[in-house]
């Protein structure tokens, strides 16, 4: 599949809402319901798309007829344990058609690119402990497995 990697504009909201389920295309842990899992993105996408998310970053891959197959986007704010100055990736996820062309790759490497050119010293993400797939790629690209968040059911 050929695409191209270029900057989201607002308007293309909802197709990049449509993809968020995909977020959930892994065997979620039993406490999730799926939803769950791309909620709290759904909200950052409509501030995004109204003018209200300053200091985010957010990239599409679309192929040859205009239509979205990945987004990525990232905030920018300082890492959790150093204060330095970074960015988080809120959202990386490719439709079913465009698994495996190298989408992804290319979205986290524009991501990279934009937050470094706005002063980020790091990237950080979220990834279900379960998800070995996502988890694999992650390492694959270079990211570093530096903390484990967990929780117990009261």
């Amino acid at each position: 599949m050929q695409f191209t990697v270029r900057p989201a504009q607002p308007e293309q909201a909802d197709q990049i809402l449509a993809l968020l389920p995909r977020l959930a295309d892994f065997q979620i842990p039993s406490r999730r319901q799926p939803k769950e899992l791309w909620t709290g993105d759904s909200q950052l996408v409509h501030k995004w798309a109204e003018g209200n998310l300053p200091n985010s970053v957010f990239e599409v891959a679309v192929n040859s007829s205009e239509k979205i197959v990945g987004v990525a986007f990232a905030t920018l704010r300082p890492e959790a344990l150093s204060q330095t100055p970074s960015a988080h990736l809120e959202v990386l996820t490719v439709a079913k058609e465009a698994e495996g062309c190298g989408a992804a790759r290319a979205l986290v490497s524009a991501i990279e690119e934009r937050v470094k050119e706005l002063g980020a010293k790091s990237l950080t993400l979220n990834v279900f402990t379960n998800n070995e797939r996502a988890r694999g790629f992650y390492r694959h690209i270079g990211f570093d497995e530096e903390l484990l968040r967990c929780i117990k059911d009261l």
